[in-house]
């Protein structure tokens, strides 16, 4: 399984201090520049594309989502490279949602995303459907009764993760 430094070395590798310098001028990463701050790494983008694709299969979300507050900005152009995987982009983006206390679009892409093929995309989903969870209980196990018998394991385990031991046993053995 990747890490987030296992990117972070293959973009070191890649790094190029002329590049950083022009990309630091160019995105005005200078006091009082609207880059202020930020810092390059001197990593082309099809450099950055090719690291995604070497990493988005094995690079959990968790440590994709570190990357996307790293403190160089090919780190977070590579962070949504990676995400930029349609399906799992699509049911992440949905949290803005979720802060705000809206969950129909999280409810319709999970049924949407409910038998995707793709391990990746069944974690994220089960993710966000904790993500209500923790905002509004009783909502997401609505969303669940229908579909929890179904669901793939894995989504249905990120799902229920921070439910009490006794919920999360009977719904992973189907007693509900």
């Amino acid at each position: 399984m990747a890490t987030t430094v296992d990117v972070r070395r293959a973009l070191a590798s890649l790094a190029d201090p002329r590049r950083a310098e022009a990309s630091s001028r160019f995105l005005q990463m200078v006091p009082g520049g609207y880059g202020e701050g930020d810092r390059a790494l001197g990593v082309s983008v099809p450099d950055q594309r090719t690291v995604a694709a070497r990493f988005w299969r094995d690079l959990p979300l968790a440590e994709t989502t570190k990357l996307l507050t790293g403190g160089a900005h090919e780190e977070r152009l590579t962070a949504l490279l990676i995400l930029v995987w349609g399906r799992r982009i699509a049911i992440m983006a949905t949290f803005a949602f979720i802060r705000a206390g809206d969950f129909e679009w999280t409810f319709r892409l999970a049924d949407r995303l409910l038998h995707d093929p793709h391990d990746l995309v069944r974690k994220a989903v089960g993710w966000m459907l904790r993500e209500v969870g923790n905002r509004d209980q009783a909502a997401e196990e609505e969303f669940l009764a229908r579909r929890y018998r179904v669901m793939p394991r894995v989504m249905l385990r990120y799902a229920i993760e921070k439910f009490e031991p006794q919920r999360r046993r009977d719904y992973l053995s189907g007693a509900l």
